[in-house]
């Protein structure tokens, strides 16, 4: 009795405890909120990888000694909910200050509730002082120039977002494990020489007798492999239909020859890349495609998996969680040097197009704007990113900052050539593409299986992705009337500045690029019998 009585003691201690500790934090932050010397500015996202909290609050401990009236608050909120807490945070009024954007979000909800940053960008951030970035613009400090999404919205013509990281894909492998079964053998740099180290790891596997794969995949992360796989052998097909000859194709134009009958999936480079996805698939686990993320992570770090694709957002989660040495190396592609993809592939796969990630926008809700943008400046200065790739272990945005040595590998391909056709069509597309690869990868599935069945269903999801595509365009397109006008305005004002007459050429650009693309389309759909109409 007398050890029940102490240990109900103890527990009622403990939850007395945690209740007055919360009701004191509570009423702190109250204190703090109502003191009119103390600004209090709240930022969002949902990166719970390993390492990314800490970076944030070393740089959140570095800015307040800086500002000493200004208290940050750091808001983690778990992916799987994320995009329902925001638009409830934006629409109840309750949303922090600057808030990570790279979700399905609307033009129409980004334009209500968020600030375009155009004008900020444009002008130096005052934390590179001192650096060789001290009196670039803003946006000319960042490794892609805030070029791509999630950072420049093409529909809303303006910047939105300012990104913290940038990201690249590698194969992760397990160092002392590949010791154990390939010796001192050079790491896979072709295609064909990973599928050798596949079948070497099968070989050990049914030697030694342990349960033991090749590759760790799942529904998340396969794809990393077998979509490059396709990119990368349908690059001479891109280059043949191109009709502009930029060494680039975009996804309308690739699908629009779909549509014409110019390509399907019987056409060799398809075939090829199929017959390639497959061989990769087949040295994953069974039943990887119903898998998630965790679960190949968990396979991994188990041991009982050489090998796992993944993110550099994963390096520190990786480390963090591997009871064993851990490296990566970029996912080998077929080489153009192999007589068998000779006709298919251009070269070894670029990154200088990827875009920057981890972007944050204000929200326009913010009472402390200034503060806010002043805090974002400070992260994304060359000084303030460097330490945030220190400690999180991710590849910075900034320019000029060096790359921790567990991060090179993951560092940007810069050499290359851009990917070939890309495997679906809008959001129809990637549903019917995803739903039935299983008749590509399974057991008793095949190349041709999956051909016969894209043949059959693609065709109308792509015409569904381009109908989607058109009625967002006139969208676009009506809204930036609006937009255009009050710019031609502007810049005949009195008023006028350099920026006012920038932003207008810019946006009668893309308004000439949006009209184009919508008469062509138009144009294709009427050649080919196709109603654009639902």
């Amino acid at each position: 009795m007398n050890r029940d009585r102490i240990m109900n003691t103890i527990g009622f201690s403990l939850v007395a405890f945690c209740f007055l500790w919360a009701a004191w934090r509570i009423m702190d932050r109250g204190r703090e909120a109502a003191d009119p010397d103390r600004v209090v500015i709240r930022f969002a996202h949902w990166q719970l990888e390993s390492g990314i909290r800490g970076a944030f609050d070393e740089l959140i401990r570095q800015y307040e000694e800086r500002h000493p009236h200004v208290r940050v608050e750091q808001m983690l909120i778990p992916e799987r909910v994320y995009s329902n807490w925001l638009i409830t945070q934006l629409v109840g009024g309750t949303a922090p200050d600057l808030i990570e954007i790279g979700r399905p979000m609307s033009d129409e909800r980004m334009a209500r509730y968020f600030t375009p940053l155009m004008k900020e960008v444009n002008q130096p951030n005052p934390y590179n002082e001192g650096t060789e970035l001290e009196g670039l613009p803003w946006r000319d400090t960042f490794v892609d120039g805030l070029a791509g999404s999630p950072s420049y919205n093409p529909g809303l013509l303006d910047f939105y977002g300012v990104p913290t990281a940038m990201f690249t894909v590698r194969l992760y492998y397990n160092k002392d494990l590949y010791r154990r079964i390939a010796g001192d053998r050079p790491l896979p740099a072709t295609y064909d020489e990973l599928i050798e180290l596949c079948d070497l790891v099968h070989a050990y596997a049914q030697e030694t007798g342990e349960v033991l794969i090749p590759i760790a995949g799942s529904q998340y992360n396969a794809p990393m492999i077998l979509l490059q796989l396709w990119t990368s052998l349908t690059q001479k097909m891109a280059l043949e239909l191109s009709t502009t000859y930029n060494l680039i194709l975009p996804s309308d134009q690739a699908w629009m020859h779909f549509l014409k009958g110019n390509w399907d999936y019987s056409n060799p480079s398809v075939s090829v890349a199929l017959t390639a996805m497959r061989e990769v698939g087949r040295h994953m686990q069974s039943g990887f495609l119903s898998l998630l993320r965790d679960d190949a992570m968990f396979y991994f770090v188990q041991g009982r998996a050489l090998m796992t694709a993944s993110g550099s957002w994963d390096i520190g989660s990786m480390y963090a969680q591997a009871p064993f040495e851990i490296a990566a190396f970029p996912i080998p592609m077929p080489s153009r040097n192999d007589p068998k993809y000779e006709d298919y592939i251009l070269g070894p796969l670029s990154e200088a197009g990827y875009s920057a990630g981890a972007a944050f926008g204000l929200v326009q809700q913010s009472k402390h704007p200034e503060e806010a943008l002043d805090f974002l400046r400070f992260i994304t200065s060359q000084q303030g990113n460097q330490t945030f790739s220190d400690i999180s272990l991710w590849l910075p945005s900034v320019i000029g900052v060096e790359l921790p040595e567990k991060v090179k590998p993951f560092d940007l391909i810069v050499e290359g050539y851009t990917g070939g056709v890309v495997p679906y069509f809008g959001a129809d597309g990637q549903r019917v593409f995803r739903n039935y690869l299983h008749t590509l990868l399974d057991y008793d599935g095949s190349p041709g299986e999956f051909a016969t069945i894209m043949t059959e269903r693609m065709p109308g999801a792509v015409i569904e992705g381009f109908r989607l595509s058109h009625a967002g365009r006139i969208r676009q397109w009506r809204r930036g009337d609006s937009l255009l006008g009050s710019l031609i305005m502007l810049s005949e004002s009195e008023t006028s500045e350099e920026l006012d007459r920038v932003r207008l050429a810019e946006t009668l650009e893309a308004a000439v690029d949006q009209e184009t693309m919508m008469l062509w389309v138009e144009s294709e759909f009427e050649t080919m019998g196709l109603s654009l109409e639902y």
